[in-house]
């Protein structure tokens, strides 16, 4: 979050690997906790997640409820969340 502030941002993309494994536990309250604190900051947050990833049915749950909204949102090609944030960027500085 202070990467953010410091450099005049409020989109964050995240990759998978700097994730601690309790973060795609739900059970562990670790995914709540972190992704609130962005939301809380405004912080517009992709996260990168590693192609054939097994993860756990009520983490996908989540994911697929997630990526309904505007907050923050789960890929599986850094791409495509650079994208997701270049866009939602331009829709917050054009109106």
């Amino acid at each position: 979050m202070c990467l953010c502030t410091e450099n005049n941002t409020n989109n964050l993309c995240v990759h998978s690997q700097a994730l601690s494994d309790q973060f795609f536990l739900l059970s562990s309250g670790s995914a709540g906790g972190i992704l609130q604190k962005f939301v809380n900051y405004h912080i517009r947050t992709a996260i990168v997640l590693e192609t054939g990833m097994e993860l756990p049915i009520r983490f996908q749950e989540m994911m697929l409820e997630a990526n309904k909204g505007n907050e923050f949102h789960f890929f599986f090609s850094k791409n495509e969340a650079e994208q997701w944030l270049m866009c939602a960027q331009g829709r917050l500085s054009h109106g």
